[in-house]
């Protein structure tokens, strides 16, 4: 169900094929499958865009630059 979108998310992140991506692959599928709430990430403009449309909360933390914060609710919100 969410192979597509990770796909979509994954296919321009750098760097590739190491563990952090790997470690950031498995934070992304365990928040869209609904086991965590969230994850901090460091994701490109494309894949917020993707999350968004696919209808998650993808936004820049704001208080870690470079780092966007996923889930499948707004929990940001009540951080600000």
């Amino acid at each position: 169900m969410y192979e597509s979108l990770m796909e979509k998310i994954f296919s321009c992140s750098h760097p590739k094929f190491t563990s952090f991506q790997f470690t950031e692959m498995l934070n992304v599928g365990l928040v869209l499958i609904g086991i965590k709430p969230g994850a901090l990430l460091d994701l490109d403009e494309s894949a917020i865009i993707a999350l968004n449309k696919s209808g998650f909360h993808a936004q820049p933390y704001p208080l870690l630059k470079g780092l966007t914060f996923v889930s499948k609710k707004n929990y940001i919100s009540k951080i600000i």
